[in-house]
């Protein structure tokens, strides 16, 4: 299933996570995103305003996730990192004021993990801006998944959100 729709980014981020968790308890830090249990924090390029998301649900069923997942065009995103983190609540995409975003639904998996993988493109155009229109665009592709893992990065172009390994 495929939603797209507009997420407000605020100070740099937006979140998919479940409405009660406290989006600074991370264990994985990326470009992209930081994760922790039922959580993504994307990093925005802009300081304020919105994004455009795109939002690929899988079932994890098909034969392409023996070979890692869905294909994905590297040379059509500036970053992409992907990662497994333990879903036990429903999560949604919500914004730092705490509104959720209900076009793209809740997330749902069975009790365990769930990979998300985050494309990004855009980011470093309007960096640290507050835009009126949409300037970034995010490809977030997620199906459901074995154990946790830390972030793995694919593909860093942008040079925004450095991470010190």
């Amino acid at each position: 299933m495929i939603t797209r729709g507009l997420v407000d980014a605020e100070h740099h981020t937006f979140l998919i996570s479940a409405p009660d968790t406290d989006p600074t308890e991370t264990y994985s830090e990326g470009q992209v995103f930081d994760a922790g249990n039922n959580l993504i924090s994307v990093h925005t390029g802009i300081a304020y305003g919105p994004v455009n998301v795109t939002l690929e649900q899988l079932s994890g069923d098909d034969d392409m996730f023996l070979n890692g997942g869905p294909a994905i065009d590297l040379d059509a995103w500036d970053n992409v990192e992907e990662v497994h983190v333990v879903c036990r609540q429903p999560m949604l995409f919500i914004t730092l004021s705490n509104e959720i975003v209900e076009e793209f639904g809740e997330l749902t998996s069975p009790i365990g993990a769930r990979c998300f993988r985050i494309a990004t493109r855009g980011r470093a155009e309007h960096w640290d801006m507050d835009v009126d229109s949409a300037t970034e665009d995010y490809l977030i592709q997620t199906w459901p998944a074995g154990s946790p893992s830390m972030i793995r990065e694919i593909k860093a172009s942008d040079g925004v959100w450095p991470v010190e390994h």
